[in-house]
């Protein structure tokens, strides 16, 4: 269902307590636009939107992990991650819902760090 992985306000929440991933989330975006003949619509949790914000919003996901993972390449911290403000070059452009920012990036961490 589209509006379990899209989110036209706040940043995404990658439901990993319920066996939810970044990866998950992604083939799912894959999936639902190869079905579509056509993008008009995507009704989610929230406002529905057109299809050039649903790029927008993959490509901010996209831009947000690629931030996190080179900080934790470098072996930040996840207080580290968060201070570094990895979701800077998207805030102004994602309506928000306060904390969605922190706990999409904490989330993002929790993929991104290496085993132990």
């Amino acid at each position: 269902m589209t509006g379990d992985f899209f989110r036209s306000i706040g940043y995404p929440n990658i439901d990993r307590v319920n066996g939810g991933s970044l990866n998950g989330m992604l083939e799912g975006w894959a999936r639902n636009r190869a079905g579509r003949a056509q993008y008009e619509d995507y009704p989610g949790s929230w406002p529905t939107v057109d299809r050039a914000a649903v790029i927008a919003h993959r490509d901010m996901i996209l831009g947000v992990r690629d931030h996190v993972a080179e900080l934790v390449k470098q072996g930040k911290s996840p207080e580290d991650v968060l201070a570094a403000h990895p979701t800077s070059d998207f805030d102004a452009k994602v309506p928000m819902v306060t904390g969605s920012s922190d706990r999409f990036v904490g989330q993002l961490y929790a993929e991104l760090k290496p085993a132990k």
